[in-house]
């Protein structure tokens, strides 16, 4: 055993009392020990994440998303930026409401970079 390694050792009466581990982490024991872990244990993946749809469009939504979104300065960071499009777009289902909420709000700031770039990376958003 080397020395940076440590056993931690626990009392337990039956099986049913170890606690389970997550799929993920028993093929990290195993890759960390340089073996494959087993089939069984390799195929089991986390859920998948849901994916909560937008609710549907209407005025009081693009309203309450123009708030939340002025709220913000539009000078914040490159990636904040874009992930307000992207929410926005999310959110409006790249509608053309959404897209102007944006690119009002980020006319207001220094590194507007002008509509036509604005439309450019709209667009890159899928919904």
């Amino acid at each position: 055993m080397s020395d940076e390694k440590q056993i931690e050792r626990c009392s337990i009466s039956h099986i049913r009392d170890l606690p389970v581990a997550p799929p993920l982490s028993l093929c990290a024991v195993f890759r960390n020990n340089g073996k494959p872990p087993p089939s069984h244990v390799a195929s089991l993946r986390p859920p998948p994440k849901a994916v909560i749809p937008p609710t549907p469009l209407t005025q009081r939504k693009l309203d309450e998303l123009e708030v939340l979104v002025n709220a913000l300065s539009p000078d914040i960071s490159y990636g904040d930026w874009v992930s307000v499009g992207m929410i926005l777009s999310f959110e409006t289902g790249n509608s053309c409401e959404g897209f102007a909420i944006w690119d009002q709000w980020s006319s207001r700031g220094s590194k507007y970079p002008g509509i036509s770039q604005m439309r450019a990376k709209w667009g890159s958003f899928k919904p």
